[in-house]
C-alpha cells in the first residue's frame, strides 16, 4: 500500500505544462498512454513498458500530417527488455533530420518496472547539432485492474537555438473495471517553469471486441481527436490511425508490426487443422541445444500442445503423424490421456503410421480414425522382458561378486551374482508384466470399441502386414500422407489447411495481464543418480547430480515469484548419499510451498525416495515405482589376475583396510559391517516413506524390501496420492498456489543447461553402435558402481516397446 500511495502522489503532485508539437518530439503514433503501453512503442512513450519479457519484435511506422499521406518514418527493433530506434523526421516542423534511441526496460520489484531512454540527433541542420535527450519512466501495477505510469522527459533541458526545453512531466493512470477486454486511461502533460493551468490532458480508451482487433480512441483536450484500429494475424498486426481536430483532417499513421501481440487469450491464428508429431524427438527432458544432433522436444511440450488444440476454437480437428517413438509407457499413456481429453472436448483426431511397434500403435488407438502407409507395417505383438545374467560371464573371467542388500526383492545385483532370475525376481517381473498387459489389451480394446477377448486375440495374432491390419479392423484405412493433407475434407469432415501445431504456437506469447505472471517451478529430476553434477554417458546414460538437482530446487525455494513447485522424476535411483542430498533440499521446500510430485516412466528405490516427501504424488498406470531397499557391494577380480598372470600384494593397517579392495574377499565381520550399514540406510529410507505417506513402519516394510511396483498398485498401496501425469500435477500446482484470476502462469523449468556441442552425432538410426550403446546404458550403471558407495537402485531399467 505504501508504494502505491507513494507512487499515486509522485504521478498527480506536479507542476506545468507543455505543447504538443515540440521540436525534440517522436513521431506521432498510434494512440497509447504512458500506463499502459504494453508493446514495444513503449520505448518511445514510457520505457518501463519493455519490462514484460514478451515486448519484443520489429515495428515500421509512417506518420504522415495530411492527406497527401507523405511523411515521416521510422522502425523499432526490440527483445528481452531492451529497444533500438531510428526515425528520419522532417514533417513536424520542415527540417530533416535522424532520430536515434536506445531504451531498456527492468522489472524492479513484483508489478513494478522502470525504463530509461537516450536519444540523439543526426543530420545537416545545425539547430539538431550534437543534441542528446534522456527519459526515464516507471509503471507500478498494484492490481490487475490498476496500472499507474509517470514519465520525466527532456531530463538534459536541450537547447534548441536560444530555447531551453524544459522537463516534461507525464503521470498517467489506467483502469479496466470490466477486465482486459476494455481498457480506459488519463494522461497528464506538463512542463517545469510553466503554470499547473496550462496543463494538456489525453483521455483514451482501448477495446478488443474479438480476438486479432484492437480499437483505440485518444481525445485531447485541444480539441483533437486521434483514433485507430489494428488487425491481427498471428504474429503480425497492421495498424492506422487518424487525426481530426475541430472536424479538420490532421494526419494520421500506419505501421506494420512483427512479434508478440498483447491479447487476452491465445489461439491459433486461424482455422485449422492441428498436425502433431510424435516421434524419436520427444524426451523427457531437454538439457541443451545441440549443434549436430536432430533437435529435441519435451514431453511436456507435446503435452502443452495437445491441450492448447483441445482448447482452442481454431483447431478444427488434430492429425496425429506417429512415427517411431523412444519414450516409455507412462508417457505414451500421458499423451495418450491428452489425446483423448481434445475428443471429449469435442476435437476429430487422426492418426497416420508408417510403421508401428506396440507403444505406436497403442497412442494411434486412441484416434477416432487410424490411417496405415499401404507398404508399411505394424508390429503388434504383445509385451515381454528380457533381463541378462552375467555369472556364467563372470566365472569364466575369474571375477567373484560379493554384493549384500535389504529386501528379497532388492534384486539388482542378480545380474552379477546370480546365473539365472531368482524367485522373487521372477514374481514381481510377471506381476508387472500381468498389469502392464491388462492396461495395455484394455486401452487398445477401449479405443478401438471391441471387447478385451477381442483385442488380446489380435495382438495374439500379431504382427500384422498392411492388408492383414486392414481386413482385421486394427486400421481405417490404407493411404500415403500426401493423400490425407490434399483431401482433408475427406479425412476429417471440412477442407482446411493443415498446420504443424509446434510449429505455429512455438514463439512468444503476449500477455494483456496487467502485472507479473505467477511462477510454476518444474525441476526434473532424470536419470541415474550419482555424483555432483548431472550428465550424459554412453556407460552410464543420462545421469542427475546432486548439486545439479539440489541446486534448482534452492532457487525456487529462494525465489519469491515462485509460487509452487512440481519435481518431475524419471529415475530408477541412484547413490544413498546424492539421493539424500537433494532429498534435504525438498525437505526445505516442504510446507513453505506447494510441493508436487509426478512421477514419469520410473521413479523407483533412490526415484521414490525424492517422491515420498511430495504433498501429492502422481504417476500413470504404467509407471514404475517402489523398489524400497539399498544394497552395496563389490567385485573381486582376484582371478581375473591370476589368468592374466598379475599378482597384487597388498600392504594394510587397520583390521578392516582392505574391505573396498578387488583383491580381497569379505570376511564374516566385515560382511556384518556391510550389513549394519544399510540397514541403517533401509530404516531411514522407511521411516521417510511411513512419515509421509502416512503409513505404519510395518506397512512400508511389507510393501518395501526391494518390492517394484506398477503405478496401478502403487496407488491402491499408498505409495502414490493420484492418477496422472505431468500436466495433471501443474494443474494440482496451479489450484494450491493461489495465483489470481486471470493472471498468467509461466512455467520456469529447471535445471537449466547451456549449448551442448553433440560431436558424436550418427544421423544413421539403426547402427551397430548406437544398438551396443543401447544395451550397455541397461547394465552400465551397475558394471560403473563405486564399491565404497551404497545405492537405492531399481534393479533393471524397463522399457515397454
Amino acid at each position: 500500500m505504501g508504494r502505491l500511495i507513494f507512487v499515486i502522489l509522485l504521478c498527480f503532485s506536479l507542476t506545468p505544462a507543455a505543447s504538443w508539437a515540440e521540436l525534440d518530439s517522436d513521431m506521432e503514433l498510434f494512440p497509447q498512454s504512458a500506463a499502459t503501453v504494453n508493446d514495444i512503442s513503449a520505448g518511445l512513450i514510457n520505457p518501463a513498458g519493455l519490462a514484460p519479457e514478451n515486448v519484443m519484435g520489429f515495428r515500421y511506422m509512417h506518420a504522415y500530417p495530411d492527406s497527401t499521406f507523405k511523411g515521416d518514418h521510422g522502425f523499432l527493433f526490440g527483445m528481452n527488455g531492451a529497444l533500438v530506434s531510428m526515425q528520419w523526421l522532417k514533417h513536424t516542423n520542415n527540417i530533416f533530420r535522424r532520430k536515434i534511441l536506445f531504451a531498456g526496460g527492468s522489472r524492479i520489484f513484483p508489478n513494478f518496472y522502470w525504463g530509461i531512454s537516450y536519444a540523439y540527433f543526426t543530420g545537416s541542420n545545425e539547430l539538431y547539432k550534437n543534441k542528446k535527450l534522456l527519459k526515464t519512466g516507471i509503471i507500478y501495477r498494484p492490481a490487475p485492474a490498476i496500472s499507474l505510469g509517470f514519465v520525466v522527459d527532456d531530463i538534459l533541458r536541450p537547447k534548441f537555438g536560444d530555447r531551453h526545453i524544459e522537463r516534461l512531466y507525464n503521470p498517467a493512470i489506467g483502469v479496466r473495471p470490466f477486465g482486459e477486454k476494455l481498457t480506459f486511461s488519463v494522461d497528464g502533460y506538463i512542463r517545469e517553469k510553466e503554470s499547473i493551468s496550462d496543463m494538456e490532458s489525453q483521455f483514451r480508451v482501448e477495446a478488443i471486441p474479438k480476438q486479432g482487433i484492437s480499437l483505440a480512441a485518444a481525445f485531447r483536450d485541444d480539441g483533437s481527436i486521434h483514433a485507430g484500429v489494428a488487425i491481427s494475424f498471428g504474429q503480425s498486426q497492421l495498424g492506422g490511425s487518424g487525426i481530426s481536430r475541430k472536424g479538420e483532417f490532421k494526419g494520421g499513421t500506419v505501421h506494420f508490426n512483427q512479434g508478440p501481440i498483447a491479447s487476452p487469450e491465445t489461439r491459433v491464428p486461424y482455422k485449422n487443422i492441428a498436425k502433431i508429431t510424435l516421434d524419436k524427438s520427444i524426451t523427457e527432458e531437454v538439457r541443451g541445444r545441440s549443434f549436430f544432433g536432430a533437435r529435441q522436444r519435451s514431453l511436456l511440450s507435446v503435452l502443452q500442445d495437445i491441450r492448447q488444440a483441445s482448447r482452442d476454437k481454431n483447431v478444427f480437428a488434430i492429425y496425429l503423424d506417429i512415427e517411431r517413438c523412444s519414450f516409455g509407457y507412462a508417457a505414451a499413456q500421458e499423451i495418450r490421456r491428452e489425446i483423448l481429453r481434445a475428443k471429449e472436448s469435442g476435437k476429430k483426431v487422426v492418426a497416420y503410421i508408417d510403421e508401428a511397434d506396440n507403444i505406436e500403435y497403442y497412442l494411434a488407438s486412441a484416434a477416432d480414425d487410424i490411417y496405415l502407409n499401404p507398404t508399411g507395417s505394424l508390429e503388434l505383438k504383445g509385451l515381454k522382458a528380457e533381463m541378462v545374467y552375467l555369472r556364467g560371464t563372470m566365472d569364466k573371467l575369474g571375477l567373484k561378486p560379493e554384493f549384500i542388500g535389504i529386501g528379497e526383492f532388492k534384486t539388482a545385483p542378480e545380474m552379477f551374482t546370480n546365473y539365472t532370475n531368482s524367485s522373487p525376481e521372477s514374481i514381481q517381473t510377471n506381476v508387472m508384466l500381468d498389469d502392464f498387459y491388462n492396461q495395455f489389451v484394455n486401452d487398445i480394446a477401449t479405443g478401438r470399441r471391441i471387447t478385451f477377448d477381442d483385442a488380446a486375440k489380435l495382438i495374439d495374432d500379431g504382427p500384422y502386414s498392411p492388408g492383414r491390419a486392414l481386413n482385421r479392423g486394427l486400421v481405417t484405412g490404407l493411404v500415403v500422407e500426401d493423400e490425407i493433407s490434399e483431401n482433408t475434407d475427406k479425412y476429417f469432415g471440412k477442407k482446411l489447411p493443415i498446420s504443424n501445431l509446434s510449429e505455429t504456437l512455438k514463439t512468444k506469447k503476449a500477455s494483456n495481464y496487467w502485472g507479473d505472471p505467477a511462477k510454476i517451478a518444474v525441476i526434473y529430476a532424470t536419470g541415474e543418480i550419482t555424483g555432483k553434477k548431472s550428465g550424459d554417458g554412453v556407460l552410464r546414460g543420462r545421469s542427475m547430480g546432486e548439486n545439479t538437482v539440489s541446486g534448482a530446487l534452492k532457487e525456487a525455494r529462494k525465489d519469491p515469484d515462485v509460487k509452487a513447485v512440481v519435481l518431475r522424476i524419471n529415475s530408477p535411483g541412484g547413490e544413498v548419499a546424492a539421493t539424500d542430498g537433494i532429498y534435504r533440499e525438498l525437505e526445505k521446500i516442504k510446507g513453505k510451498k506447494p510441493l508436487i510430485v509426478s512421477v514419469g516412466n520410473v521413479g523407483a528405490s533412490g526415484g521414490y525416495y525424492l517422491a515420498c516427501i511430495g504433498d501429492e504424488i502422481y504417476m500413470m498406470p504404467g509407471t514404475i515405482t517402489g523398489s524400497i531397499g539399498v544394497f552395496t557391494g563389490k567385485i573381486v577380480a582376484r582371478g581375473l589376475y591370476e589368468k592374466l598372470g598379475a599378482n597384487k600384494v597388498v600392504y594394510t593397517r587397520g583390521r578392516h583396510a582392505g574391505i573396498r579392495s578387488d583383491w580381497l574377499s569379505l570376511n564374516d565381520e566385515e560382511k556384518t559391517l556391510v550389513y549394519d550399514a544399510i540397514k541403517e540406510f533401509y530404516d531411514g529410507f522407511v521411516d521417510k516413506v511411513a512419515r509421509w505417506r502416512r503409513l505404519s513402519i510395518a506397512e512400508v516394510d511389507s510393501i518395501g524390501r526391494g518390492r517394484v511396483w506398477a503405478g496401478r498398485e502403487a496407488l491402491r498401496i499408498g505409495l502414490g496420492t493420484r492418477e496422472g501425469g505431468l500436466m495433471d500435477a501443474i494443474d494440482d500446482a496451479v489450484r494450491r498456489a493461489n495465483i489470481k484470476q486471470g493472471q498468467p502462469v509461466k512455467l520456469e523449468i529447471g535445471p537449466k543447461y547451456g549449448l551442448k556441442l553433440d560431436l558424436n552425432y550418427n544421423p544413421l538410426d539403426k547402427d551397430l553402435a548406437s544398438a551396443i550403446s543401447e544395451r550397455i546404458s541397461e547394465i552400465g550403471p551397475l558394471l560403473d558402481f563405486d564399491e565404497s558407495a551404497y545405492y537405492y537402485r531399481l534393479p533393471y531399467n524397463i522399457s515397454v516397446k
